[in-house]
């Protein structure tokens, strides 16, 4: 707030009347005392003289009377007035608590110059920023006039004023204005009263104008200033402190208005003012430079901004104006970041480093300078933690407005588009559009910034309707503010040309993106600043898809260096190098970078996902997935002359891949368990439970229609900011509770090879996703087998082939009736074995070696098939006759294989939910979930779900198998299989079996996430009673009938050693989603159950029944689960030889 205070020179030429009538018509009085002189001085604008005279005035009575005379009062009080015009702060604080020390001894604190000498202390100390140190004085003030003069005096006037500046100094503007309208009103009063006022008119409105600049309500303070002007100059005060004052805050208001040329022409105009009346070594000359430089920024003149700020910081850094340097280091930090100097910006920032500055507001500029310059660096965990206190504190202290938490937003929705996070980006930024409009500022730059970043958000997400016609809108906004030639054109013809890009119009965009450099080069922005290496790599990408490989690589080379080491840009710019390298023949060369840039990539994940959320995880692995992209697209471009080192790498990245979706996923939620653990044995809030349950509440709302949601005022953007930060706060705890950050080491192909037996053999089944249109997708499978020094690479076909063609053939094949329609692209009469099979059976054969054990971890198309049930053409057997296959989530699984040991013998058993009456049970067997329009919403959902008798006799001969074996067995049936039971699990059972509905919805209705774990869940009973319940019940309970794979992955099952999943289609996920996240089988594992057995299709009642049945006799007698359930089907196979009977489950480790 110190700048809006440079006029305090003046301050109080105009309060002599309150002890002083020496104005008559605006004229001073002729008299000869020191006061009177000072004033007059001051009046006609000499003010060095005044000063000096000032000086002598103190001097003269100390000499004369003794420094604790109390005619030492006035001229310490009055000369305390002269140094806050000068901004002499902590000098008049001196001089006034000089001053009221001897009044204490003297003539005590009711002496109405106590008040005075309170007032004048209240404006240092605000001016000083110690704000709430002011309220006390406030009201020591307002009990001596009180108890002495009263309200009604001339000299109680002052207080208004001070009251005013103390609430706008703490941002409390309403209650400013009504302190500054009630001293306006009191000085017509005064003037009726006593015929004069207490303080100048003009000086009052000028203050409160001050007022309305901050306030963001230009227009109303212009309005003011302008009359002020007129009288000012009727009485021939040009040359006056408070003439000075007027042009300075005119200059203010017309910055606001966005009128640089006119703002110029009065803080020019201040400054030559400065220079002759105060010169150029007064505080006043360096706020009138920076208001100066301020609008060369606002110009994005930078050079001469910078200039300005240089001279400055010379002229401040010996100085006690603490606020004013902090803000100059802080704005050329800004400079140089603007041109891509990031380390000089770093310099400058570090220069700020214990300095002690007062204002506030310094502290939000410091801290979105620090996080901008953490955004530059790629250090993303560092940049959201100072921009989200940015923005937290800012909300928190209800601040009107800031320019600081705008451009916070803009930098928070740059990181989230970065991290993948478009809908928190899009949220943001729509929520900030909305406010500037509602704050009528919708023609602001700051509405521009903001709606630049909306723009960018939109191309990201594809909405691109009218785009490019609203940027080049909003630059012809700019140009007819008079800003030809500004940086945010360089934000708006890069998102034009990326929208060209995006429509294949290469040439347009080369010539907008040339176009944007030129305007760089005007602006002075340096080669490395963050747009124009966008910019150069967004021809570069043009060429790449230009197949001018050549003047790719050159431009990729020019930006080769332009990012430190640890920049999320990296190492997808390394990979796109080394794919170029490929292009044009240097294979050797190609392999060697694009290996590195998969292991920098690796690296950058074990650096930043420990401090994310989970969701914040998966958002930033799929969005900076690309350099792996390229790597496969290089592996399909030469798998049939793939070097061994290019297999290695392969095999190892699906490994480390999965690693951050399950293995890190495990590790981190048993660190937060034992941070648990630690708070509960002091009877402390876990956190945890809180956690959990805004997560079922969120799994709720995804369930709801928008009218419901309406109903409960549901703030999406609210809710899951609240969990994103709770998670993340828990993350960090519990990484920090041994000091250290644990990481686990990467796995690599030998630590596999080095667990096998001889006839063991790994099977990685991947999808190849290419990123260039002359290679298809395709499957590939690496194997490996004990002895091996390098992987096997197995070519399975082409993903199409495999996902429409060999699908739908295995679809046919696991029908229950053969009288099923199938389509298929292509003819053909080979069965589905010899699409997902036969190319491995032929590489066993083509290596004449015995397999006793398959370990297989599958991808895309694999997960939602059975590969016991492929049947051998030439053998006529199933799979499951002819080999031991073992399902495993990752073969990194085999690292960590523990044999069955029970922790204990519980057992807990679900099933036969109620969902309908019985009278209302349907005569058909069908057990279809339908999606239908709600009475509550137009979007919402609706299961129409039969009841499972079927499942009640598998509990029950379940409950019989265990009771027998002396296992403690819980069952919940019918009305109590509730899901509210099921998450109040405690202790983890060794086996749990859940005999219900299973689902998986592809496409949702306006989903509240992009969590893919919310697609798919269990039924419970309350689903079949969510009409019936209140919609506030079911919400604040998060227990909706609906257990989504989002909610099961909080539980914790660790000691759970088997997971039974009698439900239909338990086990199906996205085919084309490749990295192992959909679906129950994921969330259970990352709640810590060993083995699953599920289901891939809805499944026949009285074949499940003794499936699972035959399957714990079976384990009974073995105590061998594999073995147990591949006996099972066998015997199930032989009353129901088809596999739709007994292949609909697969067990997976």
């Amino acid at each position: 707030m110190n700048l809006i205070y440079p006029f305090l020179i003046v301050f109080l030429c105009a309060i002599n009347c309150i002890a002083y009538p020496i104005l008559d018509e605006g004229k001073p009085l002729q008299n000869t005392s020191y006061n009177d002189s000072i004033l007059m001085l001051q009046h006609t604008g000499h003010l060095k003289e005044a000063i000096a005279l000032s000086e002598v005035w103190i001097t003269s009575t100390r000499e004369q009377h003794g420094e604790n005379s109390i005619n030492m009062i006035l001229p310490l009080i009055l000369s305390a007035r002269y140094d806050i015009g000068r901004k002499e702060f902590p000098l008049a604080l001196d001089r006034l608590n000089e001053a009221l020390k001897i009044m204490d001894n003297t003539t005590g604190w009711l002496y109405p110059d106590y008040a005075r000498a309170l007032n004048y202390k209240v404006i240092c100390m605000s001016q000083l920023g110690d704000d709430f140190g002011c309220i006390p004085l406030l009201n020591e003030i307002e009990m001596i006039y009180q108890k002495t003069l009263g309200k009604e005096h001339i000299d109680y006037g002052l207080t208004y004023i001070s009251q005013a500046l103390v609430e706008q100094s703490l941002g409390k503007f309403e209650l400013s204005e009504e302190y500054f309208q009630k001293g306006l009103e009191f000085n017509k009063v005064c003037v009726q009263k006593y015929n004069r006022p207490f303080l100048k008119q003009e000086w009052i409105e000028i203050l409160l104008s001050q007022l309305y600049i901050d306030w963001f309500k230009e227009d109303k303070a212009l309005s003011i200033l302008q009359k002020v002007q007129v009288n000012l100059e009727k009485e021939n005060l040009q040359e006056s402190p408070l003439y000075a004052h007027l042009l300075f805050t005119i200059g203010n208001a017309e910055i606001l208005k966005e009128n640089y040329i006119n703002a110029y022409f009065y803080f020019d105009n201040y400054q030559k003012y400065v220079i002759v009346h105060l010169g150029k070594q007064h505080p006043s000359y360096v706020v009138a430079l920076y208001k100066i430089a301020q609008l060369s920024k606002l110009q994005s003149q930078f050079a001469t901004e910078e200039r300005l700020l240089l001279y400055l910081e010379g002229k401040l850094v010996n100085t006690e104006n603490y606020d004013l340097y902090v803000r100059t280091l802080l704005d050329l930090a800004t400079v140089y970041l603007h041109q891509g100097r990031t380390e000089k910006a770093e310099e400058y920032l570090a220069k700020t480093k214990g300095v002690p500055f007062s204002d506030n507001e310094l502290r939000h500029y410091t801290l979105r300078t620090e996080g901008n310059i953490c955004l530059n660096y790629g250090d993303y965990i560092n940049a959201e933690l100072k921009l989200t206190e940015l923005i937290s504190i800012i909300r928190q202290e209800r601040i009107h407005y800031s320019h600081h938490y705008n451009q916070g937003v803009i930098s928070t929705v740059d990181l989230d588009l970065i991290l993948g996070r478009k809908t928190e980006a899009l949220k943001a930024v729509q929520t900030e559009v909305n406010f500037l409009k509602k704050r009528k500022m919708d023609s602001t730059i700051d509405y521009y910034k903001i709606l630049l970043s909306k723009y960018k958000v939109q191309l990201y997400i594809n909405d691109t309707t009218d785009l490019y016609e609203n940027v080049e809108a909003l630059k012809k906004s700019l140009s007819d503010k008079g800003l030809p030639i500004h940086y945010l054109l360089v934000k708006a013809n890069f998102i034009q040309g990326k929208l060209l890009v995006k429509r294949k119009q290469y040439d347009l965009a080369m010539t907008k993106f040339n176009e944007t450099q030129m305007i760089s080069e005007k602006l002075g922005i340096q080669h490395d600043e963050f747009y124009n290496l966008r910019i150069i790599e967004a021809q570069a990408n043009i060429y790449l898809s230009e197949k001018k490989y050549t003047e790719a690589y050159t431009a990729y080379m020019k930006l080769k260096g332009s990012f430190k080491e640890s920049s999320i840009y990296q190492p997808g710019l390394s990979a796109r190098i080394a794919y170029l390298q490929a292009m044009q023949g240097d294979i050797n060369e190609a392999e060697k970078t694009i290996i590195e840039a998969t292991n920098k990539r690796f690296q950058q994940y074990d650096e930043n996902l420990k401090f994310s959320s989970e969701d914040e995880k998966i958002k930033y692995i799929h969005n900076t997935k690309s350099v792996f992209d390229y790597f496969f697209t290089m592996v399909l471009a030469n798998k049939d002359n793939l070097s061994d080192r290019m297999i290695k790498q392969c095999y190892n990245i699906q490994l480390n891949y999965r690693k951050y979706f399950l293995t890190e996923a495990q590790e981190r939620k048993n660190k937060i368990d034992a941070l648990v653990d630690i708070r509960k044995k002091h009877n402390l809030s876990t956190y945890v439970d809180e956690l959990y349950h805004m997560k079922s509440q969120l799994a709720a709302i995804n369930y709801m229609s928008d009218e419901e949601r309406d109903e409960l005022y549901f703030d999406l953007f609210t809710s899951n900011d609240k969990i994103n930060n709770l998670e993340k706060s828990l993350v960090y705890a519990s990484n920090a509770l041994d000091d250290k950050l644990d990481i686990t080491p990467s796995f690599n192909w030998e630590n596999i090879e080095d667990k096998l037996n001889e006839k063991d053999v790994v099977i990685e089944i991947i999808k190849l996703l290419s990123i260039d249109e002359n290679y298809d997708d395709e499957y590939i499978a690496l194997m490996i087998k004990k002895g091996d020094e390098s992987p096997s690479i197995i070519a399975l076909g082409n993903s199409d082939h495999l996902e429409f063609d060999g699908w739908f053939k295995y679809q046919h094949e696991t029908s229950p009736s053969s009288r099923s329609l199938v389509y298929s692209s292509k003819k053909s009469s080979s069965g589905a074995y010899n699409y997902f099979w036969k190319p491995i059976q032929n590489h066993i054969d083509s290596l004449g070696i015995e397999v006793d054990n398959f370990y297989v971890s599958n991808d895309g198309v694999y997960n939602v098939i059975n590969l016991n049930i492929l049947k051998n053409p030439s053998t006529d057997k199933f799979l499951i006759e002819e080999a031991n296959i073992h399902l495993l989530t990752s073969t990194a699984e085999l690292l960590d294989q523990d044999e069955d040991k029970f922790i204990n013998k519980d057992i807990l058993l679900v099933g036969n939910p109620s969902f309908q009456e019985e009278a209302q049970i349907s005569e058909s067997d069908g057990k279809e979930i339908q999606q239908q329009q709600k009475s509550r919403g137009t979007n919402g959902y609706y299961f129409d779900l039969d009841n499972l008798p079927g499942t009640q006799k598998e509990i029950t001969n379940a409950e019989k198998v265990f009771n027998a074996k002396g296992w403690n067995v819980t069952s919940y049936t019918k009305d109590q299989a509730l899901e509210a039971k099921f998450k109040e699990i405690n202790n983890s059972p060794s086996i749990i079996h859940i005999a219900t509905h299973g689902f998986f919805i592809d496409q949702m209705n306006n989903p509240v996430s992009s969590n893919n774990l919310l697609k798919s869940g269990l039924f419970f009973t309350e689903i079949a009673q969510r009409e019936d319940r209140k919609l506030e019940d079911v919400y604040f309970s998060g227990n909706d009938g609906i257990l989504t794979a989002y909610e099961v992955k909080s539980l914790n099952l660790t000691n759970t050693q088997l997971l039974i999943l009698s439900a239909c289609q338990s086990g199906l996920s996205e085919i084309a989603d490749g990295d192992g996240i959909s679906g129950l089988q994921y969330a259970f594992s990352i709640a810590g159950v060993k083995s699953i057995i599920m289901s891939l299709w809805s499944v026949d009642d009285h074949a499940t029944q003794l499936l699972m049945n035959t399957f714990y006799e079976e384990w009974v007698k073995t105590n061998d689960k594999q073995l147990a359930f591949k006996n099972a089907q066998l015997i199930v196979m032989k009353e129901y030889p088809k596999p739709y009977y007994w292949g609909a489950f697969v067990l997976v480790n």
